[in-house]
């Protein structure tokens, strides 16, 4: 040995073995150790429930995630949406411990605000500015849906007259159980409460985000919510009843324009066909 430590390569090369050859095995095996990928974190849980939502809901999509291994990591939490796998938001978790469970929860808004499109979405877990968490063998699922409106009417129900069927029939009237709970089809601000002689008990909701005016008439009796107040997507803003003009309970329903209700929109002449869509996934 040399007095620096350095063994020479005349005392351990075996003679069937060339000088060359022996450096070219060590570079090709540095080569390799640096090409191979470390060894990344695992997810042993990734479940998210309820597996569908509604914008600005009285429930949120929560995700629960638990990461495997050793050691603790800065991880990113994202929401993916499934057609174009698009991230819409994104949490940052510096410092997350293995096997502890964490949870965060989205209720359909865009990173700056705005609403998500409706559609499919999943969440995922990566390393800080790294790799994507590998949840193939992680418990739970991470899928769900967000829809921007739910149908008003829980109970089972029957269409009954729709748009235009007699003079000034601006709506879609729901037929169903008296007393059968009324939904918000969509959250947002009451802007007015009152009880007309056709209309009965009625409430009209302008939609957050989309400006439009939500008119549920013939409630059986007046709504708890006052004017001004904010409801929630799925927030039970009354029952179904037979207040004013109507022959049996039920739910006459439209859907203005803006500027809103007798305020300068139109009603939607496509209602029922809108309520419809909402019926199929609620």
């Amino acid at each position: 040995m040399f007095a620096n430590g350095i063994i020479p390569f005349s005392s351990h090369i075996p003679h069937t073995l060339s000088r060359g050859a022996i450096v070219a095995a060590l570079a090709l095996g540095l080569t390799a150790a640096a090409a191979a990928p470390a060894q990344g974190a695992r997810l042993k849980t990734a479940a998210t429930s309820p597996g569908q939502i509604f914008f600005a809901g009285k429930h949120d999509a929560r995700f629960t995630y638990r990461m495997g291994g050793s050691k603790q990591r800065d991880l990113e939490v994202e929401v993916v949406r499934r057609a174009d796998r698009s991230v819409v938001k994104r949490w940052t978790r510096p410092g997350i411990k293995p096997d502890q469970d964490y949870s965060v929860a989205w209720g359909g808004r865009k990173a700056g605000g705005g609403e998500a499109p409706s559609g499919g979405y999943t969440f995922r877990v990566r390393e800080a500015d790294g790799p994507v968490l590998d949840a193939t063998h992680a418990s739970g699922q991470r899928a769900f849906d967000l829809r921007g409106h739910r149908f008003p009417v829980p109970a089972p129900h029957t269409y009954g007259d729709g748009y235009g069927a007699g003079r000034n029939h601006q709506g879609q009237d729901i037929f169903a159980k008296c007393g059968s709970r009324m939904l918000a089809a969509r959250a947002g601000r009451v802007v007015f409460v009152g009880k007309h002689s056709a209309a009965g008990h009625y409430v009209v909701i302008r939609g957050a985000g989309t400006g439009k005016d939500y008119v549920y008439m013939h409630l059986r009796r007046k709504t708890s919510a006052r004017e001004g107040f904010r409801v929630k997507t799925g927030q039970q803003i009354g029952k179904v009843g037979a207040t004013g003009n109507a022959s049996g309970c039920h739910l006459h329903f439209e859907l203005w324009s803006k500027p809103g209700w007798y305020q300068g929109g139109k009603a939607s002449p496509n209602i029922r066909k809108v309520m419809r869509r909402w019926d199929r996934y609620s």
